[in-house]
């Protein structure tokens, strides 16, 4: 067993997995205990409506991103123990296999 994963390594790996619009998919332990798999995108405007978001999704470890399957705004978790995967280009870029329905 090595070293927990950190933030800062989930963090970059969303960025690396992002860049240039690309799509990823991420896996991971939604807070009701699911797992959850999604193909998203980072940095999409186009479909937003205006307004803001009644919270700040930084201080619930939330990240927004486009869902693919569902074609609208989803979260997903930045809380490292709750991210199981995110594969961007055909590349595991973050895994953490100790990640546990809770």
């Amino acid at each position: 067993m090595g070293e927990p994963a950190t933030k800062e390594e989930l963090q970059q790996a969303y960025r690396k997995a992002s860049e240039g619009g690309r799509w990823f998919s991420v896996e991971f332990v939604k807070k009701n205990g699911e797992r959850r798999r999604m193909i998203c995108r980072d940095g999409v405007y186009r479909h937003l409506k205006g307004g803001e978001l009644k919270y700040e999704p930084e201080k619930y470890d939330l990240k927004t991103v486009w869902d693919a399957e569902k074609e609208d705004y989803r979260m997903v978790p930045t809380d490292p123990s709750r991210v199981i995967r995110v594969k961007g280009r055909g590349t595991v870029l973050f895994e953490n296999p100790e990640a546990e329905e809770e």
